[in-house]
C-alpha cells in the first residue's frame, strides 16, 4: 500500500474518531501556506492535538512526537502513517533535530509544539528552544496556533478517550517569517525575540479557540 494511500486512510478514520467524540471547527485567520519550509506550532494540552492538526490543515506535513508514543505498538504505527517521527523527551537528540531540520529544508511543513510537553492545566507554558532554533537555523516561517478542548476528549497524560458535548476549536493565524519573528536580530538576541512573539501570538489563538468553544 502507497505511503499516501495509507496516510489518507489513517487521517480518515481520525476524522471519523474526532467526530465521534463531539467534533471539531476550524478557523483561519489567514490561509496556511501550502508550499514552502514551514514550522505549524499549535499549544499542547493533549495527545490529540497533532491528530486535530492533521485533519484540519490543508496540507500534508510531517510531526515531531514524544518517543513515548512510539513504544506503544498501535500508536507507534498510527504515528509513522502520519509521517511522525520520535524526538526523545527531556535531553539532547541531536538525531531527531537533523531530522527535523532536514525536512524543512526539502521545503517540507513540520509540526512540532514549542512547549515540548502537555499543559496539565491550559495555560500555555514556557516556550522550550528546540523548535526556535529549528525556525532560526532554516529560516522558516512559523504558523501559530491555538487549540481549545482536545484535553476534555483524551486528558492531559493519558490515552483515554472521553465523548464530549461541545466540539473541539482550531485556530490558525498568520505564518510569521523569521525575520519578522526575531525582530531581525540573530544569535540568541533573536531566539529570545522569537519566544517572545510566538508566545504571545499562541496565547491569543488559544483564547479566541477557547472562545469559539463556549459560544453557541
Amino acid at each position: 500500500m502507497g505511503k499516501w494511500l495509507l496516510n489518507a486512510i489513517v487521517l480518515g478514520g481520525i476524522r471519523l474518531i474526532l467526530k465521534a467524540l463531539g467534533g471539531y471547527r476550524r478557523i483561519f485567520e489567514h490561509n496556511p501556506p501550502r508550499t514552502g519550509a514551514l514550522i505549524v506550532a499549535p499549544n499542547h494540552i493533549s495527545h490529540a492535538d497533532p491528530a486535530l492538526v492533521a485533519v484540519t490543515i490543508p496540507r500534508r506535513c510531517k510531526y515531531l512526537a514524544t518517543d513515548e508514543l512510539f513504544t506503544i505498538r498501535f500508536l507507534g504505527r498510527l504515528c509513522t502513517a502520519m509521517g511522525a517521527f520520535p524526538i526523545k523527551q527531556d535531553s539532547p537528540d541531536l538525531g531527531a533535530m537533523r531530522r527535523a531540520l532536514g525536512v524543512l529544508k526539502a521545503g517540507e511543513a513540520l509540526v512540532a509544539v514549542p512547549e515540548g510537553h502537555e499543559s496539565a492545566d491550559g495555560a500555555l507554558q514556557p516556550l522550550q528552544g528546540g523548535v526556535l532554533m529549528l525556525a532560526q537555523r532554516s529560516g522558516c516561517a512559523v504558523l501559530p496556533v491555538g487549540i481549545a478542548g482536545t484535553d476534555s476528549v483524551v486528558p492531559p497524560r493519558s490515552f483515554r478517550f472521553v465523548r464530549t458535548s461541545t466540539r473541539l476549536v482550531i485556530v490558525y493565524g498568520e505564518a510569521i517569517p523569521w525575520e519578522e519573528l526575531s525582530g531581525g536580530l540573530s544569535g540568541r538576541p533573536g531566539l529570545e525575540a522569537a519566544r517572545e512573539r510566538l508566545g504571545i501570538e499562541i496565547r491569543r489563538l488559544r483564547t479566541k479557540a477557547l472562545e469559539y468553544r463556549g459560544a453557541p
